[in-house]
């Protein structure tokens, strides 16, 4: 198990797999696109799972900044 907090700025890329990863936005927008092409939006206070196996994208609308736990089998 893993715990921290990350910052990024603007950007797109193929989301990590392997592993079951919590998040909870502090400031910014993100949104994590499925393979299938479902959107999903994230600002201030939420708190979402990705779980082991999502496939698609992660990508930082505003600069963004979150506290995370990462689970890795």
């Amino acid at each position: 198990m893993k715990a921290g907090s990350w910052v990024s700025t603007p950007g797109r890329w193929q989301a990590f797999t392997g592993r079951d990863e919590y998040c909870y936005i502090l400031r910014g927008r993100c949104a994590l696109i499925h393979e299938d092409g479902h959107r999903q939006e994230f600002g201030p206070g939420d708190s979402f799972l990705i779980p082991n196996g999502f496939r698609g994208h992660w990508e930082v609308l505003e600069t963004c900044e979150k506290h995370f736990v990462i689970f890795q089998e």
